[in-house]
């Protein structure tokens, strides 16, 4: 399995991680669950009227983080990368529907779509204190 692949089966099984933004000088952390892969790329949701968005277009540079139910953790940084392509659009809308209703997006000109680049990873398991880092890319 694909660095990627394994990134996006993690998230998924936590359900729920959390992106940090930067707004101006402040930090700005958000629970989200909207990733998929397009085309080998970790692939993430947004409204274009959230603030989220705005944040990100501002400064790119992302990082997120889980806690998977076996107690390890992720870390992933990097930036992010606005996808426009119908086809992207449209495997997003698949995977991730009950992400858009949750948010309200009433049409694919409403939703964004950023894809991880530069990602670098690291994964920590408490139990067996162990720590892997590797890249995205």
């Amino acid at each position: 399995m694909d660095n990627v692949k394994k990134v996006l089966e993690y998230l998924r099984e936590c359900e729920v991680f959390y992106m940090a933004t930067v707004a101006g000088s402040e930090p700005r952390v958000r629970p989200m669950s909207g990733v998929c892969t397009v085309e080998g790329k970790l692939c993430f949701l947004f409204s274009r009227r959230s603030e989220l968005y705005h944040e990100i277009m501002a400064n790119r540079r992302v990082e997120i983080s889980a806690v998977h139910p076996d107690k390890s953790w992720i870390s992933i940084r990097g930036w992010l990368k606005e996808e426009e392509s119908r086809e992207t659009k449209d495997h997003m809308l698949k995977a991730c529907r009950d992400d858009i209703e949750d948010m309200g997006i009433m049409d694919q000109e409403e939703m964004a779509v950023f894809s991880l680049q530069e990602g670098c990873v690291i994964l920590r398991d408490r139990n067996l204190q162990k720590e892997k880092k590797f890249a995205m890319d």
